[in-house]
């Protein structure tokens, strides 16, 4: 009864303690919510859309046979869309943090509002772009110090050569300090969700101007699928070229035959003579040799162009791109709702410790005494 009794004291006194305060509680509230409307109010518009699609593959490549039919027996389907593609959909987010995805983002031309020209991602942050109250106030109070490591950078060091080959075109790609920084935007910017159970990819990207959100993302989409069709058709297309190659030159080869033939059948029509027609049937072999070899390989072009149609990954879009009308950031509900709760907090605090050093300071003055 008495631990009862002692613990409703101690509630009575903490509510008695929060109501005598209460207009402390208050004030400091009424202030965190303010910085929060301030926040809320300065921070800068940000506009979000997305596209999803679904990376679709022939069905001569899918895993067939006793394991598929054992595999589907126990739950698991080894056929599932993008689990047989030689690039799986777990290493997207690879491909769009690589060096020469990220360059091809920065030269993708976008529209901005107020200009009747299109410019680029890279000319938009450097030359239009406008951040507002509080990015400056960042950036010259918690980034002030990589601001002035920025400016003493000497500018011959400003430029470098990185060991990053490029998955595309295979080739060294140089990058700017400037494009360096853009880069690392666009990796804050972009982002990219695979849901391996159904294989659909979701791109998301955010930018302070809703049509050049949609434009970016667009961008980004094309780009992924060209990296997976690439990669995918590597092997065929390789083939394709060098037949097509072998198959020019023995087109030419072909015609010239052709040419002989035609040209010694019309200055000998009637003369009739052993040796004439000995070189006739070996202008006629010659020619025939050649237009076999010639015919097998227009074959082996034909099936080596159905072979990279056959191999080209085809991509269902189940959500295409749209130009935002609301903006994604920021949440003006959510800043002010955890602003208040925080000052709330910080107030109870201040309550407690003010209780709580009070009555320290009370009882060693009774112990001094």
């Amino acid at each position: 009864m008495d631990s009862d009794r002692e613990y409703n004291l101690s509630l009575v006194g903490i509510i008695k303690e929060l109501y005598d305060s209460r207009l402390l509680i208050i004030k400091i509230t009424l202030s965190f919510l303010a910085v929060g409307l301030f926040i809320a109010i300065l921070s800068q518009k940000q506009f979000t859309t997305s596209v999803t699609f679904i990376p679709q593959v022939n069905e001569t490549s899918k895993i067939g046979g006793s394991l598929g039919g054992l595999a589907s027996i126990a739950g698991i389907n080894l056929n599932a869309v993008g689990w047989h593609a030689d690039i799986p959909p777990s290493l997207y987010p690879r491909i769009i943090q690589s060096t020469g995805f990220k360059k091809s983002i920065l030269e993708t031309e976008i529209s901005i509002s107020g200009h009747s020209e299109d410019v680029t991602f890279t000319e938009y942050f450097l030359n239009y772009y406008e951040p507002g109250i509080l990015s400056l106030i960042k950036e010259y109070t918690i980034g002030l110090p990589r601001v002035i490591l920025r400016s003493l950078r000497k500018e011959e060091d400003r430029e470098e050569i990185l060991d990053v080959k490029n998955a595309k075109h295979g080739n060294i790609i140089r990058i700017t300090e400037e494009e360096r920084r853009l880069m690392r935007l666009v990796e804050e910017l972009l982002v990219i969700k695979t849901n391996m159970e159904d294989g659909s990819i979701e791109l998301y990207f955010t930018m302070p101007e809703p049509t050049a959100a949609a434009q970016l993302v667009e961008r980004s989409k094309e780009l992924l699928q060209e990296y997976v069709i690439d990669y995918r058709i590597e092997k065929a297309q390789g083939q394709l070229e060098f037949v097509k190659s072998r198959y020019e030159e023995k087109k030419e080869d072909f015609i010239l035959a052709q040419q002989k033939l035609a040209a010694f059948r019309g200055q000998n029509q009637s003369i009739i003579s052993p040796f004439l027609l000995n070189e006739e049937e070996r202008l006629l072999s010659q020619y025939n040799l050649v237009a076999g070899v010639y015919n097998e390989l227009a074959k082996q072009v034909e099936n080596a162009e159905i072979k990279i149609k056959e191999d080209t990954p085809n991509f269902l879009v189940i959500q295409p791109a749209t130009v935002p009308i609301i903006p994604s950031q920021p949440n003006r509900i959510l800043i002010l709702f955890v602003f208040g709760f925080i000052g709330f907090c910080f107030s109870l605090l201040v309550v407690f410790s003010k209780k709580s050093f009070h009555h320290y300071f009370t009882i060693r003055d009774f112990d001094t005494k």
